[in-house]
């Protein structure tokens, strides 16, 4: 089937009966042959498409994507207002090439930008893996409140039990300033660590008397 034998179906409203038997009423937006699927601009409920309020903000459309071999029944509930010919089927009828069978989706079907769809992609998984830097495995309550804590006033990821402290001090259970290791033992972060460790736990204490005391 080419991209213009479904160009007709475009806008038509439709009830989709799937293999589980729910229906699905809208119009159709588009028709992806690559991935067999079918974009519903699903109808609104009713008492929304009922509202007359003119304050009222319209309602973004709701996009529902289909499976083909998920669909059991299509029935058409009414066939679109206009009756223009669209340009893509005019040049499907004189026998050139179809190049815009989307051409009067509404809304209109815009470029995608691929760019920034990477680039939020990339960003997002950034953000995870830093979201799962900052979660212990193995390790108690106690220690990742103490993470948590200290993750605020120096960076901080796990390493096993460990935690690596501004990329250079690492801090050994129970994290204490006497569990601090570095290769130079008199550098200027291993001070710096020691002491922001020693006021975490100093904090956490305080925190959990207040806690225990009510």
């Amino acid at each position: 089937m080419s991209n213009g034998t479904i160009d007709w179906a475009l806008d038509l409203r439709v009830r989709i009966t799937t293999l589980l038997d729910n229906t699905i009423t809208g119009t159709v937006y588009a028709f992806c042959q690559t991935t067999n699927t079918i974009t519903l601009i699903e109808d609104p409920p009713a008492e929304q498409s009922t509202t007359t309020d003119s304050n009222t903000k319209p309602l973004r459309p709701n996009y529902r994507i289909i499976k083909t071999s998920f669909v059991r029944d299509v029935t058409t509930l009414s066939r679109p207002k206009k009756t223009t010919i669209p340009p893509s089927a005019a040049s499907i009828a004189q026998g050139t090439p179809h190049r815009d069978a989307f051409a009067r989706a509404e809304p209109p079907i815009g470029p995608v930008a691929v760019a920034q769809l990477n680039a939020k992609a990339e960003a997002a998984v950034a953000a995870e893996r830093k979201r799962r830097a900052r979660i212990g495995v193995g390790v108690t309550k106690e220690a990742q409140a103490f993470f948590d804590l200290l993750s605020n006033t120096v960076p901080s990821i796990w390493h096993g039990k460990s935690i690596i402290a501004m990329e250079e001090v690492r801090i050994d259970p129970p994290y204490t300033p006497e569990s601090c290791l570095a290769d130079d033992p008199d550098s200027a972060a291993l001070r710096y660590v020691k002491r922001v460790v020693e006021g975490t736990r100093e904090k956490l204490a305080h925190t959990n008397s207040q806690i225990k005391g009510g």
